[in-house]
C-alpha cells in the first residue's frame, strides 16, 4: 500500500473508519491489522488520547465509538493526521524550503537521525510516483500536479476549509480572481466550486513562490485569459507575491492558476476544443439524462448543463485523481463517506447502473465523486426553489394580543416558515405589507391578494389546539406549494 502515513497512523485510521460504520470485535481488528490483542489495546488507549472528547469504549470483546455533539467523524480523522509526524514533516517542507537536517530537527522537536529515517521513508513510498523531497536545502520535486494533489487533500483533511494555513493575504488575493465574472461565466458558482478553487490555487501560489512550476499547455490562450483578468481588478499584493521571481507577471500567474486554465476549463460544454472529448462530454449527457429522467427530477436546462460539466470534472477533467493516486493523496475521502452515508435525492444504484452503461466500467472508479458531485449540485437548486414560506401575522384589535400570538407561533412553526409581524410595519399600508407573504394569519381582515385558502383566522380566545392547526394548516400549504414546483 502507498502512502505517506506511518503504520502506526493507518492502524489508527483504519480502527476509526470501522466503528465509525459499526461496532466491532476485538478479534476482526487482530485479523485485519495483523497484530496481537495487547497492540490493539495499546492502540485503542492511545488513539482515545488523539480524539478527544470522543471516546472509543470496550465491553467485553467489542468496541464501539462514541461521538459527542460537539466532535465530529472528520474532525477525530483531522486529530489523527495533526498527530502524524511524517505529515507535519512535510508540511513544513512546504512551506520553508530552506531547511536542512538540522533546522528541520530543531524545528520539529526531534532528532536528525528521526528526520533523516522518516525521509527516507517517505522517499521509499513517494518514489514510484516520480516524487521525492531533496537535500541542500530540504524540497520536494518531481510531479507537480501530483504534489499540488497531495498538499491540496492534506490541508482540506487536517484543517477544513476557514482554518486553513495560508497568510489572509494570499487568500484575498486568491479570492479577487475566483469572483471575478468572465472566468467564470459558463461553470456556475456554489461554495464547493470556490473552496476547490482558492485551496488548490494557494497551493500553486506558494509551489510557485519557492520555483516549482507545471508545463502550461496553449501558453497564448492562458495569457489571454490572464491579461483580461488584469484589466479588470487590481489584484493587490501581487507586486509582493511576485518579488524576487524568475517569472513575468502573466507567467507567474498562469503556473499558480494552471489546473483552470488548460483542458478547456472556461470552455462551454459546446465549444471543447478536440473531438474526443467532445465524444465523451455527449456520453455524459446521455448518462446525465438518463439519470434525472429515472429519477423524476426536472431541472431547467442551465443547471442541467453545469450538472454535465461536473460529472465529465469527476471523470475526466482535474477532479478525475488517478486510481493509484487515491491512497496517497486522500486519507479521509468526503465523497466516498457521502456515497455510503447518504442516500437522500439519488438513487445509487440508478447512479452507478448508468455511470457504467454510458461511460465504461472503468469509470466506476469514480462513482462516489459522480454521486456527490450531482446530489449537491441538485439539493443547491431545489433549495433555492424551495425557500421558506413566509407567513403574515396580522391582528387589527389588539397589538399585545398579536405580539403574544406572534411569539406563541414562533415557538412551534418549523424553520421551513419565516413569520412576520405585519402589525409592525408601519412603513407601507398594510394591503401593501400582504403583498410580500404567502399566508396570513389574522382574525376579520380580508386581503385582495391572497386567495382564502392561505388565510387562517383566529378569534382573541383561541387555544394550544388553536396553535397545532395553525402549524397543520401552514404545514399543508407548503406541502402543496412543493407538489406545484414539481
Amino acid at each position: 500500500m502507498y502512502s505517506t502515513l506511518s503504520k502506526k497512523t493507518m492502524n489508527y485510521l483504519f480502527i476509526i473508519n470501522q466503528l465509525y460504520r459499526e461496532e466491532t470485535n476485538i478479534e476482526l481488528f487482530m485479523a485485519s491489522m495483523q497484530c496481537t490483542r495487547l497492540t490493539i489495546q495499546s492502540n485503542v488507549e492511545t488513539l482515545n488520547q488523539i480524539i478527544y472528547p470522543s471516546i472509543i469504549q470496550q465491553y467485553q470483546e467489542n468496541y464501539s465509538l462514541t461521538i459527542p455533539y460537539n466532535d465530529s467523524y472528520d474532525h477525530c480523522i483531522a486529530k489523527i493526521l495533526t498527530d502524524s509526524f511524517e505529515l507535519t514533516l512535510l508540511e513544513a517542507i512546504f512551506f520553508e524550503e530552506e531547511h536542512s537536517y538540522l533546522t528541520l530537527s530543531e524545528k520539529l522537536y526531534t532528532s536528525e537521525s528521526t528526520i533523516r529515517r522518516t525521509i527516507g521513508t517517505l522517499n521509499d513510498h513517494l518514489k514510484p510516483f516520480d516524487v521525492q523531497i531533496i537535500t541542500r536545502p530540504l524540497r520536494i520535486i518531481g510531479n507537480e500536479r501530483l504534489i499540488r494533489i497531495i498538499f491540496f487533500r492534506l490541508f482540506i483533511e487536517k484543517y477544513g476549509v476557514y482554518a486553513i494555513p495560508f497568510e489572509p493575504s494570499s487568500i484575498d488575493f486568491i479570492k479577487q480572481f475566483y469572483h471575478l465574472k468572465i472566468p467564470f461565466i459558463n461553470r456556475g458558482k456554489n461554495n464547493q466550486a470556490e473552496r476547490n478553487f482558492v485551496l488548490f490555487s494557494l497551493v500553486g501560489l506558494q509551489r510557485e513562490k519557492n520555483n516549482h512550476s507545471v508545463p502550461i499547455k496553449g501558453k497564448n490562450t492562458v495569457a489571454k485569459f490572464i491579461a483580461n483578468w488584469l484589466d479588470k481588478v487590481p489584484f493587490i499584493g501581487i507586486g509582493k507575491l511576485i518579488k524576487n521571481q524568475p517569472k513575468d507577471t502573466i507567467t507567474f500567474l498562469s503556473n499558480v492558476f494552471y489546473l483552470y486554465l488548460t483542458d478547456d476549463f472556461f470552455a462551454i460544454n459546446g465549444e471543447l476544443t478536440s473531438d474526443s472529448k467532445k465524444k465523451r462530454l455527449a456520453k455524459v449527457e446521455e448518462f446525465v439524462q438518463h439519470v434525472l429522467k429515472e429519477t423524476h427530477l426536472q431541472i431547467p436546462h442551465k443547471i442541467k448543463s453545469y450538472i454535465v460539466r461536473d460529472v465529465y470534472d469527476a471523470n475526466y477533467g482535474f477532479l478525475a485523481i488517478q486510481g493509484n493516486w487515491v491512497e496517497l493523496a486522500l486519507h479521509n475521502n468526503e465523497y466516498d463517506n457521502f456515497y455510503i452515508f447518504n442516500q437522500a435525492l439519488l438513487d445509487k444504484e440508478i447512479v452507478k447502473k448508468n455511470l457504467a452503461l454510458f461511460l465504461g466500467e472503468e469509470q466506476l472508479q469514480y462513482l462516489s465523486t459522480t454521486y456527490f458531485l450531482i446530489q449537491t449540485r441538485i439539493f443547491h437548486f431545489l433549495s433555492e426553489q424551495h425557500k421558506a414560506l413566509k407567513i403574515g401575522l396580522f391582528i387589527d384589535f389588539d397589538k399585545e394580543f398579536n405580539d403574544y400570538l406572534f411569539s406563541e407561533l414562533t415557538s412551534i412553526l418549523p424553520s421551513k416558515f419565516e413569520l412576520i409581524n405585519l402589525s409592525t410595519k408601519k412603513e407601507r399600508p398594510i394591503n401593501e405589507s400582504i403583498k410580500t407573504v404567502d399566508l396570513l394569519v389574522t382574525n376579520v381582515f380580508t386581503s385582495l391578494s391572497l386567495s382564502e385558502n392561505y388565510i387562517y383566522r383566529v378569534s382573541r380566545f383561541f387555544t394550544e389546539e388553536e396553535l397545532l392547526n395553525i402549524a397543520t394548516w401552514a404545514s399543508e400549504c407548503y406541502k402543496k406549494k412543493d407538489e406545484s414546483l414539481n
